[in-house]
């Protein structure tokens, strides 16, 4: 906590993604509320001096070195060809 004064909003969403939301904050032992803001300052929130990329990785491939490291360089090459074309 920031020790600022908070504001309170509501939103909507699909009872399956609440119940994600709600079984995430469970296992973290934390409220949804701690859940959304941590997502909103890690997801949204920018510095202006970096860009946030952000991956998921296929589970099938974390184990096999290879499959990672070929993914990882198709992405890679997919994000410079990206930022090399001037898009933000």
């Amino acid at each position: 906590m920031t020790g600022k004064k908070q504001k309170v909003m509501s939103i909507a969403m699909e009872p399956e993604v609440q119940a994600i939301l709600k079984n995430f904050a469970d296992e973290k032992k934390i409220s949804v509320s701690a859940v959304m803001r941590d997502l909103v300052q890690k997801y949204l929130v920018t510095d202006g001096q970096s860009t946030k990329i952000i991956l998921s990785l296929p589970n099938e491939i974390l184990a096999n070195g290879d499959k990672l490291e070929e993914w990882l360089k198709q992405k890679t090459t997919a994000i410079m060809a990206h930022f090399k074309s001037g898009s933000r």
